[in-house]
């Protein structure tokens, strides 16, 4: 048994068999092959999910407008690996307005319940979007033009 930083304790070779690595797209292949009932028996597992959660945030640094912690919505939606990776750019790319800030500390945990909050009032992928890009018009200094292209409206 090993501990992870995240107090969750695992056999690594049991999890690693059933969640492959991000070595040569692996793990993009596996979830993009799941259906969303399959994924869920793996993100409902409190052992799993932080292990999905990991390989989804390689190699860190970087800010996600389809945020982790509502991965399952985004596979219910059919947004597949690639896109979430193109729409997750460098933390220090990220400059916010209203009010004015960076990606760290309590502008980061107030722009991340923000967009939680958009994700869950959302019945589809696309309102998802639609409101994002209006809170951006508030929040970004470009406004949409500082999201990811495809996620541009």
């Amino acid at each position: 048994m090993t501990q992870t930083e995240n107090g969750w304790i695992f056999t690594p070779v049991q999890l690693n068999y059933v969640i492959p690595s991000n070595q040569n797209g692996e793990f993009s292949r596996w979830f993009n092959s799941l259906t969303p009932a399959e994924f869920n028996r793996y993100w409902e597992d409190p052992d799993l999910r932080p292990v999905i959660e990991r390989r989804v945030r390689y190699p860190g640094g970087l800010h996600e407008w389809l945020l982790i912690a509502r991965l399952d919505t985004f596979k219910a939606c059919g947004v597949s690996m690639i896109d979430i990776n193109l729409f997750t750019p460098p933390i220090a790319d990220i400059t916010l307005i209203n009010p004015d800030g960076i990606h760290y500390g309590i502008h980061a945990t107030m722009t991340h319940n923000q967009l939680l909050n958009l994700i869950d009032n959302a019945s589809s992928f696309e309102e998802y979007v639609q409101a994002l890009n209006a809170w951006a018009r508030d929040r970004l200094p470009n406004g949409p033009l500082d999201l990811p292209e495809g996620l541009r409206r």
